[in-house]
């Protein structure tokens, strides 16, 4: 089952009380109502804009707010207890990611189709889409089928997934590549419980990162390594380290990096060694390496362009302005002594890191292409400066 769009569609005051609830269970180190507060806040101050207008959410949550999930969570877990303890028939085993549902049903299709409609009838903002099989069922990315009196478990792949990997050659430290083709190894080594079908995905995911560039002994070097890994302790819960408190020293990525980190070892020793600071030099601190822009990041942006943009400078209209009276306003207009035309972005004398162009609408000869880091309207009284001080004799 999968909850139909979860997160736009839990009500405010039933989430806030859910968490007040569950915060309340679990003691939480802060008061429940003051967390609940700032969780009531979030959701009602979430505004965003579209096409030029600005809106209000009235109700659910941001989807990508960070809060999000767990707010989810804790809804759907106090929905689905309430939901389930009140039903007659119930299936033989039931399990929630947030909100996509497993379950195993052994009461007959007439008893199951009749549990699909008590549900969607429970809430009123709350639907489920359901599929069901009696032989196999994808459940996220894994394939859960009947294998006689048991069940197995294979990898699933959406009918959209092209299996386009990070590129070998793309611009990213080797250990990154390294560390993608281990944990899809890794992956499969969980999921697949068939050791002839373990190997029938290994060779498959071999021809795609081969198609990715890959060279052949990193793939064999990473499947060496996920299939001497035990199943069954890749399966159990492992605990998380305690967060290392080094601080990172974040550098974009490039090739030399890794000869600095070797220096900032060799010489963090020389401050180690010193009786006087050593004990402010317990551990070296962390090489880390960011992404530097690319052309996706230089070139695209996340917003949506507008339907219909509008053109042409604006008159800023402030009364000590001295260009608002001389600046174009028209939404296009041709560049002096040639054939471009030039469509103004939406600007007004205030703007800044802008190219203008200063022409004589008089003779319509005379022209001056400039660009400025200040304001264009402060811009605008330095030219007439020089104009006057070049009158009055001064160069």
């Amino acid at each position: 089952m999968d909850v139909c769009s979860l997160y736009t569609n839990i009500p405010h005051n039933e989430g806030v009380t859910a968490c007040e609830r569950f915060l309340t269970d679990y003691h939480s180190e802060l008061p429940a109502k003051d967390i609940c507060k700032i969780i009531d806040f979030i959701l009602k101050h979430n505004y965003f804009s579209f096409n030029g207008s600005y809106y209000l959410q009235t109700t659910g949550t941001a989807m990508g707010t960070k809060m999000a999930p767990c707010y989810a969570n804790v809804f759907m877990a106090e929905l689905e207890n309430d939901l389930l303890s009140s039903l007659v028939f119930k299936s033989s085993h039931y399990s929630r990611y947030i909100d996509d549902i497993f379950f195993i049903w052994e009461q007959g299709k007439d008893k199951l189709i009749d549990f699909i409609s008590i549900i969607n009838n429970y809430h009123h903002s709350i639907k489920f889409t359901v599929e069901y099989s009696s032989e196999s069922i994808p459940f996220l990315d894994v394939l859960v089928g009947r294998n006689g009196g048991n069940i197995s478990t294979s990898i699933y792949y959406k009918p959209t997934d092209n299996h386009q990997y990070l590129d070998f050659y793309s611009y990213h430290p080797i250990t990154l590549k390294r560390s993608i083709v281990y944990s899809q190894c890794l992956r499969l080594k969980r999921i697949c419980s068939d050791p002839t079908d373990y190997q029938q995905q290994l060779s498959r995911l071999t021809t795609n990162f081969l198609n990715c560039h890959y060279p052949l002994k990193l793939i064999l070097s990473a499947i060496l390594k996920a299939s001497s890994k035990s199943r069954s302790d890749l399966l159990s819960y492992t605990h998380r380290p305690i967060p290392d408190t080094r601080i990172p020293m974040v550098f974009d990525h490039c090739p030399p990096i890794k000869s600095l980190g070797n220096s900032i070892k060799n010489d963090y020793k020389t401050l180690q060694e010193d009786p006087n600071i050593s004990e402010l030099y317990l551990h070296p601190p962390i090489l880390a390496q960011r992404q530097p822009p690319n052309l996706k990041s230089l070139l695209t942006s996340s917003s949506l362009p507008l339907a219909n943009p509008t053109h042409g400078n604006m008159a800023c209209n402030n009364r000590r302005c001295q260009l608002c009276t001389i600046i174009d306003t028209s939404d296009r207009f041709r560049v002096p002594g040639t054939n471009i035309i030039i469509h103004p972005p939406p600007l007004n004398c205030h703007a800044s890191n802008a190219v203008y162009i200063i022409y004589c609408a008089i003779c319509n000869k005379g022209n001056y292409v400039g660009e400025t880091g200040c304001k264009l309207r402060l811009r605008n009284n330095n030219h007439k400066k020089s104009v006057r001080d070049k009158l009055k004799g001064f160069s």
